[in-house]
């Protein structure tokens, strides 16, 4: 779904899937296969905008529906339950309107 790497001089939140995520802000870096990532500014302000609440909201969607197609019947992800707000664990106070239960 996502991660944080730290490197010495920077933080990048990576989005694992992160090709297959619709930017229509064009925060999203990189060329490969699969990943993407945005550079985090010493602040780390982006953390707390519309356009990544947004991404983080789809990677939540996509990754569990990745899941679902994968379920058997009866599976917990079968039942819809309420998100834990993703931006809340990084620090940000406002919660994540996920799209999903």
């Amino acid at each position: 779904m996502l991660s944080l790497v730290i490197f010495p001089k920077r933080v990048s939140v990576c989005f694992i899937q992160g090709k297959h995520l619709p930017d229509p802000d064009h925060l999203l870096v990189g060329d490969g296969n699969q990943v993407r990532f945005i550079r985090l500014d010493p602040q780390a302000a982006i953390l707390d905008t519309p356009p990544l609440r947004a991404l983080v909201s789809e990677a939540i969607a996509l990754r569990r529906n990745a899941v679902r197609r994968q379920a058997p019947a009866g599976d917990p992800f079968d039942q819809p339950k309420a998100a834990t707000p993703p931006l809340e664990l990084l620090g940000c106070s406002a919660p994540v309107e996920s799209g999903y239960a």
